[in-house]
């Protein structure tokens, strides 16, 4: 680093040209190279600004329910829900294992199989079937979904309330585009009693294309 004195003329500058910085540090003028700083665009890197593109985009989707319990969870590692929520999904996708949607805070996992088909019944319908995992009487379902052709960053999950519980182990989701392939999420909600957690287990992943019209 090259320490610069003004003249009367020249009593201070500031900016680059013809690749050299000029700066003022502690009230001290000096001047530097220019610098570009790398931008690496490797095959790796790449993806994972898209994981964490996704994620991001993800979050901004997501129920304000969920985010409470993402808040919840974040606060047991001294982060916030955005944070807490953000780690666990781009491990999964480094790890090449399903999204979780959102963190996993439930001690058990209710749901064992998932299976997304195409749906028997009206256009824009995807049939849901699956096998209960740990014993969880009465817990209610969400399903996520999202088009498989959604851009990295663009998000665009939507999350249904399926009203239905695991131990009926089918539901239709309804009124998707037609003839379109989606990523299936399902997870279970489970209130704990006597905790103000709202606990949701790990969100198990299919995909299906729904029924042409």
């Amino acid at each position: 680093m090259a320490s610069v004195t003004f003249s009367p003329i020249i009593s201070a500058i500031r900016g680059a040209t013809a690749g050299i910085v000029f700066s003022v540090w502690k009230g001290r003028a000096y001047l530097r190279e220019r610098v570009v700083p790398a931008n690496p665009r490797t095959e790796d890197q790449t993806t994972q600004r898209d994981f964490l593109a996704k994620t991001v985009a993800w979050w901004h989707d997501l129920k304000a329910t969920f985010k409470d319990a993402c808040d919840e969870l974040g606060a047991t590692w001294s982060v916030s829900g955005f944070n807490a929520f953000t780690a666990r999904n781009l491990k999964d996708f480094a790890d090449a294992v399903d999204e979780r949607i959102m963190p996993l805070n439930s001690p058990v996992n209710p749901i064992d199989t998932l299976v997304a088909a195409t749906g028997d019944g009206a256009a824009g319908t995807i049939d849901l079937t699956w096998t209960q995992g740990e014993s969880v009487t009465g817990q209610k379902c969400y399903a996520c979904v999202e088009k498989t052709s959604t851009p990295a960053g663009q998000g665009a999950i939507a999350v249904i309330d399926t009203d239905t519980t695991v131990e009926t182990e089918a539901y239709t989701i309804a009124d998707l585009d037609s003839a379109e392939e989606y990523n299936v999420w399902l997870l279970v909600h489970r209130p704990e009693a006597g905790e103000v957690s709202e606990m949701f287990s790990i969100a198990r992943k299919d995909t299906a294309t729904s029924k042409a019209a």
